[in-house]
């Protein structure tokens, strides 16, 4: 005999789908933004660590400290020693740009100090409170945690936010050094972008970007488009703007940066990481690392472009394993990492390997 459920009970049921929402978002968000570790300014490592010497890396503690005092989670300290790295090398200089005759957008000069070069004349403070290193990581903290949703934002982004810099991937370039610091610190490295996967492996483009789309597979595409058969060697990744960043899928070395848009791959990168996997990353608009460089799964590494042989901004995501191309779809969901959540263009050319 079926019943139907009065209005308190489909009320009932209603609220305890949220609660278990609720408990998995809060549940995601705890992994991705791991808890801070308190860290000993006293006790440094003489370095150098990343290129950073013993003077350096005390700042970097002093400013990982007072996040960890703040109750901010460990990005938040990753966060702050990339900033201070990308403003002054960790070094609490006393001195700013305006050596150099730069000016705010109104022509004043720049009044920058210390560690973060914050502008004590446009409300961070006197010069004597910014150049003290504690008060500056506070003040930086305190702008950082009034942004909304700065703890799922790439790091670079984040700071941008801050600081108000006209490059807003200024920063990214220190974020690998800035996870290597930290953990030598005794810090936990939370790594940065889309959070997914293990943690080990991520999307090259987050996968809660509006508008993405899996757009072609990894496969035969027949003679439609070129006039000849050949193989897709990987996931096309769309229906977002160019400049949209592009990150690291995993942990490795950068083996490859081409700047030029002279061939049919465009400006792309080419990752080896650990365990002997190669990724590509193809038609990119521009490359925010070099040769020879080491990053974490999540450092970004360029943004979505239209250069090579492309119709339309996109990446084309390639994994290469012993030498022969495999399926990148297939590779991440073995690694805990289902890209197939995402839509799926009915215009493919190749066979949908997510069926």
């Amino acid at each position: 005999m079926s019943k139907v459920l009065s209005g308190a009970g489909v009320l009932l049921i209603g609220l305890l789908i949220v609660v278990v929402l609720m408990f998995d978002s809060f549940g995601n968000q705890r992994a991705c933004n791991p808890a801070a570790t308190i860290v000993d300014p006293t006790s440094v490592p003489e370095g150098p660590v990343s290129g950073y010497g013993h003077e350096q890396l005390v700042n970097a503690a002093i400013i990982a400290k007072v996040a960890a005092d703040r109750g901010l989670p460990a990005r938040a300290q990753l966060i702050g020693i990339m900033t201070s790295m990308g403003e002054s090398s960790l070094v609490n200089i006393g001195y700013g740009d305006d050596i150099n005759g730069v000016t705010n957008p109104d022509g004043t000069p720049t009044c920058s100090l210390g560690l973060f070069q914050q502008q004590w004349c446009l409300g961070w403070g006197t010069r004597e409170q910014v150049m003290d290193p504690v008060y500056a990581a506070t003040a930086f903290f305190d702008r950082l945690a009034g942004i909304s949703g700065w703890e799922t934002m790439e790091p670079t982004l984040a700071i941008n936010r801050v600081q108000g810099n006209s490059d807003p991937y200024h920063y990214a370039k220190f974020e690998s050094a800035a996870n290597e610091v930290l953990g030598a610190l005794g810090g936990v490295k939370p790594g940065s972008g889309a959070c997914g996967g293990s943690g080990e492996w991520q999307s090259p483009v987050d996968m809660g970007t509006p508008g993405l789309t899996i757009t072609d597979f990894f496969g035969m595409r027949d003679a439609s488009i070129t006039g000849y058969a050949y193989l897709h060697s990987g996931v096309d990744l769309a229906g977002v703007d160019t400049g949209t960043p592009v990150v690291a899928a995993g942990s490795g070395t950068v083996e490859r940066v081409v700047t030029v848009d002279n061939s049919a791959e465009g400006i792309n990168v080419r990752i080896k990481h650990d365990d002997g996997t190669q990724t590509f990353y193809l038609h990119l608009s521009k490359t925010l690392v070099q040769e020879g460089d080491k990053v974490s799964a999540g450092t970004p590494i360029g943004a979505v472009g239209n250069t090579g042989r492309s119709y339309g901004a996109h990446l084309h995501f390639s994994v290469l394993i012993d030498g022969e191309f495999a399926d990148p779809i297939a590779y991440l969901r073995a690694r805990g990492l289902d890209l197939c959540t995402l839509p799926i263009s009915g215009d493919h050319t190749t066979k949908n390997t997510c069926e």
